[in-house]
Order: C-alpha cells, then sequence, then structure tokens
C-alpha cells in the first residue's frame, strides 16, 4: 500500500425520495424537500460547511416500490403479489388506490392496507451517506460509508446501488472543479450599472463593474450630459469615479467597503442659484476628490441577473471655479474655491 498523505476532503451525499400515491409533480417536490430538509438540519447541527453537503439527483419514484416487491417471495397468504406488481408498473399514482378496488372488490381493502404498509411507507425516506477522499502519492481513492442516521429522521431506507451515489458524486466534483477553474482564470462578475440619483437629476450615467478576485472588484461609474435642460437649470458635466471595493462575503454580494477618487468638469445652473452659472475655472480646472464609501447590494430575479445597489460615502472634494451671470454672453464676475 502506498504511504497515505491522509483525507483531504470529506462529503455527505444525501438523496430524498417519495412514495408514488398522489400526484407525481407533488411527490417530487416531497422528495427533494426530504433530502433539502435533512441537509438544512445536518449543517445547523454539525459543523459542517455547505459546500460539503451534496444533494443528489432524485432516483425514478416508481423504482424504489418496484425494488421492494422483487425481494419479497413469489407469493404471500391472502396477498395477490402478480397484480400488486402490474399495477405498481402501470398505474400512475393519482389513480392507485382506486386500482386496488379491482382486486380487493372494495375501497381500502386486504391488499390496499398491505401495499400501503409494506411498500409505501418504505419509500418515504432521505438516505445520507459518508464519503470521504483519500490521497496517495501517486494514486487516489475514494472509500465511501454509510452513515447511520437517528429513526426520527428517517423511515426504512430502501437499499440503493453504489455505483449511483458514486456517479453523481464524481459529477458534482466536476462541476465544482470546472467552476473553480474558471474562477482561477477569468473574472467570474462583470455588471452594467445606472445611477438612479443621476437619473432623477436628468443626468446620464453608465457603469460598470468588474469583480477580478473572491473579495474584490473595480467599479467605475461615467456621467456625461453636455445638454442643457432649461435656462434655469443646468447640469453640464463629464465625470469619473473609480472606486475600489472590498466584499465582506465571497460572490460580489451583500457588504461591501470602497475606496475612490474622481475627477470632473462642470458648468452648472440650479434651481437654488438660477442668477448664477458655476464653471470649473477656465474650463481646464477639474473637481479632484477622494472618498470612502459603504454599501450594499443585493440579487434580484430568480437568475439573479438584475439587481440594486445602496451605498452612502464620506469624502474630500476641491472645486476651484468661476462664477458668471446667468443671462445670454452673461459676464464673469467672481472665482471662488
Amino acid at each position: 500500500m502506498r504511504k497515505e498523505r491522509g483525507i483531504s476532503e470529506i462529503r455527505l451525499a444525501i438523496r430524498g425520495n417519495a412514495s408514488i400515491d398522489g400526484y407525481a409533480s407533488k411527490n417530487i417536490r416531497l422528495a427533494q424537500q426530504r433530502a433539502k430538509s435533512l441537509a438544512n438540519y445536518i449543517i445547523s447541527e454539525c459543523e459542517i460547511e455547505d459546500s460539503s453537503v451534496v444533494i443528489l439527483p432524485r432516483e425514478p419514484l416508481r423504482e424504489e416500490a418496484i425494488g421492494i416487491l422483487d425481494t419479497l417471495s413469489k407469493s404471500i397468504e391472502g396477498i395477490n403479489l402478480e397484480a400488486i406488481r402490474d399495477i405498481t408498473h402501470t398505474v400512475k399514482g393519482i389513480h392507485l388506490k382506486e386500482a386496488f378496488v379491482s382486486i380487493d372488490g372494495k375501497w381500502e381493502g386486504r391488499n390496499w392496507n398491505w401495499y400501503k404498509t409494506n411498500v409505501l411507507e418504505p419509500t418515504r425516506f432521505a438516505e445520507i451517506h459518508l464519503y470521504t477522499r483519500r490521497r496517495f502519492v501517486e494514486t487516489q481513492r475514494i472509500e465511501t460509508f454509510d452513515m447511520k442516521v437517528p429513526s426520527m429522521l428517517l423511515a426504512s431506507v430502501p437499499k440503493i446501488e453504489r455505483t449511483q451515489l458514486d456517479e453523481a458524486l464524481v459529477q458534482q466534483n466536476a462541476k465544482e472543479t470546472h467552476q473553480e477553474t474558471l474562477n482561477k482564470k477569468s473574472p467570474v462578475f462583470v455588471a452594467l450599472k445606472n445611477n438612479l440619483l443621476y437619473d432623477g437629476l436628468l443626468v446620464a450615467n453608465l457603469g460598470l463593474e468588474v469583480g477580478f478576485a473572491r473579495h474584490f472588484s473595480i467599479d467605475i461609474p461615467v456621467t456625461f450630459s453636455p445638454y442643457d435642460i432649461s435656462s434655469d437649470y443646468k447640469m453640464r458635466t463629464l465625470s469619473f469615479q473609480p472606486e475600489f471595493r472590498y466584499w465582506f462575503k465571497e460572490g460580489w454580494q451583500g457588504h461591501f467597503v470602497g475606496l475612490n477618487a474622481m475627477v470632473s468638469w462642470y458648468n452648472v445652473i440650479t434651481p437654488f442659484n438660477n442668477r448664477t452659472r458655476f464653471q470649473d475655472r477656465n474650463g481646464d480646472t477639474p473637481l479632484l476628490g477622494v472618498g470612502l464609501s459603504y454599501g450594499y447590494s443585493m440579487p434580484l430575479g430568480k437568475k439573479k441577473n438584475w439587481g440594486m445597489e445602496f451605498t452612502v460615502g464620506v469624502g474630500y472634494a476641491h472645486l476651484d471655479y468661476d462664477m458668471f451671470y446667468n443671462v445670454k454672453n452673461g459676464a464673469w464676475f467672481s472665482r471662488e474655491t
């Protein structure tokens, strides 16, 4: 045997199931809910990372019932196993109970009650398997162990094929490995952004944010409005405010802090003082600033392709500007900083 390097990975593989009695769509959801409930219980009660728990694909619900019937003897006194097997293979769940009337001669007869206790009940379960991956000098091996779950969590658990679990886990690992490779090779977060407060001021704007590591991103908003809105209100500007951000959680969602700088050329008339036009000195002395920000970003929609971001900040800006009378060809009358 080669010298072991030790356990490098531990996974819990969980699969849920439900009986075939009733609507198939509801039973499929119920099977997944059982698996998720067991996973959530284990994560909350044990020191296990979310990424260490894999929920396996659900097998066809009918297969569990067929498997139980196949393990039984050829005959059971008072029970029509041949007819029961035929019903299990052919009848849909919503008509299952009704089909037993043909062999019992009444509603909820002997065959149905036997079937409900010995076939349907054992197919309502959640199943858990513990996987450990051990690495060797030249090779690696996957060892699989069954983990016994308290009876309060599970009903009777039918045996499932080991190869099914192994294959599902290998596929899950392959997907995660592929995603990790993409994360390392290129940015996995790119967003086009629009500032609603600027929109309210009738200032055209667009931003680009790129995440280049798990906790970092660069945000570059640009405002450009070369037009006059009215004789009493003008917000001409060309501004850039690049910001370096640190995100507290991976995935560029939730809370973040940022360090930003700003450069802005401007020609402004405000409703608060519409008799004066303010312009950066000689038209070539932009506002210069630096600041700190704090914000929160939340995704929107099922696919999370949309989002909303809230930001507050504090900083310093230096303005060196000329003041003109707000009339046609208005004269210069002061310079301020």
